[in-house]
């Protein structure tokens, strides 16, 4: 019985969800003369411009459209407004090649005045492919947002961030009234970058951010780095941070996933079935959590680009800021740990104790498996 419900509600939810799309009028940016032939920049600035004032479902024809500077997509007013859904054809068949000698290639300014955010943008389907230009160079850049989604969307190429999340304390010294809530990255690929694959870039983080079966390799400042109050990473692979491809080593302190102190509050979430493979420096950071879930977790220790180190030498460092990092309310449940090459390793590394709750702290089901021989040490010091 209650399997059938759960049919039903799933089917329920699957036909809402086609009558939603269904519902959105439909342009393509053929419509304003973009075909991939030549710089289609101004012609794809006036689709995005004609959807954000006519909301729809806006598709990119299968081509490589070539954007040789900065395209802007801003709420056009001083009130909430719904936003356009960018559509491709898929990610190997409708890409947007940048060529800007300045900025990123997607400005998203959500709200002009504070607490007025642009709902529901929808990036799908695309990919997206930088020049490696420089660390201002990033893909989508975004403030002021409700309930963005970025779908099945392949990054690749930038100097700078994938998805760089901003606020804008001019507009109003509140920050929660520029920030970026509930956003969705899902089945999205970020590699070869020279900054973050995503970076909440945000005084108080990005709201109840959701990243799921997303993939961050050899960006080269970091795969992730979030300081949201509540967020969910789940299904998501960390692998290579540190690297831009399989011979440059551009940061040796390059982390998976570090979560660092938020503005206000502390961090509350679930990091849940994901994999860290090789990343140079760590491959999880706890600069501030509590209230979170630890679960399912593989660690993955090599030498894979032939550097001659063990990588990384920490799996999870574990409040690094001293008296300001706050670690409560935590459980490690399920973290195995595979090292396939010589060397040394630690698996978690207590930094330091201040402000640690070891009470309310419990590691649970870890296994190690050291087929490469290495000196691996499950855990240095304790909370």
């Amino acid at each position: 019985m209650r399997a059938t419900i759960s049919v039903i509600c799933f089917l329920a939810a699957a036909i809402l969800e086609i009558q939603s799309a269904a519902a959105l009028e439909t342009h393509s940016v053929a419509e304003f003369g973009a075909d991939g032939t030549g710089d289609d920049t101004a012609a794809i600035q006036d689709a995005l411009n004609f959807a954000v004032s006519n909301p729809c479902r806006l598709v990119f024809p299968a081509s490589s459209y070539k954007v040789s500077s900065t395209l802007r997509i801003q709420n056009p007013g001083e009130t909430r407004a719904s936003a356009p859904v960018l559509e491709g054809r898929g990610s190997e068949a409708t890409s947007l090649i940048f060529t800007g000698t300045s900025g990123p290639l997607f400005d998203v300014v959500g709200v002009n005045s504070a607490g007025q955010f642009l709902h529901d943008l929808t990036f799908e389907r695309l990919k997206l492919i930088g020049s490696g230009r420089d660390t201002h160079e990033h893909a989508i850049q975004i403030m002021g947002c409700y309930a963005p989604s970025i779908r099945n969307v392949s990054i690749t190429g930038f100097g700078g961030d994938g998805i760089r999340v901003n606020g804008d304390l001019a507009i109003d010294a509140n920050p929660d009234f520029t920030a970026t809530i509930f956003l969705s990255v899902d089945g999205c690929n970020v590699s070869r970058i020279g900054g973050r694959g995503f970076f909440d870039n945000h005084p108080i983080g990005c709201p109840s951010v959701s990243i799921q079966r997303t993939v961050f390799t050899m960006c080269g400042a970091g795969g992730a780095l979030i300081q949201s109050a509540g967020f969910v990473v789940e299904r998501t692979a960390f692998s290579g941070c540190g690297w831009i491809d399989e011979k440059s080593v551009v940061n040796a302190a390059g982390i998976g996933l570090q979560i660092r102190t938020p503005g206000g509050s502390v961090s509350r979430g679930l990091l849940r079935g994901c994999e860290f493979d090789t990343n140079r420096g760590e491959h999880l950071r706890m600069d501030n959590f509590a209230m979170a879930r630890l679960e399912n977790n593989r660690f993955i220790y090599a030498d894979r680009y032939g550097i001659g180190l063990l990588c990384p030498p920490i799996g999870a460092n574990m409040a690094p800021l001293g008296a300001r990092s706050v670690l409560t309310e935590i459980v490690i449940d399920g973290l195995f740990h595979r090292v396939d090459a010589p060397g040394i390793a630690t698996g978690i590394k207590w930094s330091n104790s201040a402000n640690v709750d070891e009470t309310s702290i419990e590691v649970v089901r870890t296994r190690v498996t050291n087929s490469g021989g290495a000196a691996f040490t499950p855990v240095e010091g304790k909370p």
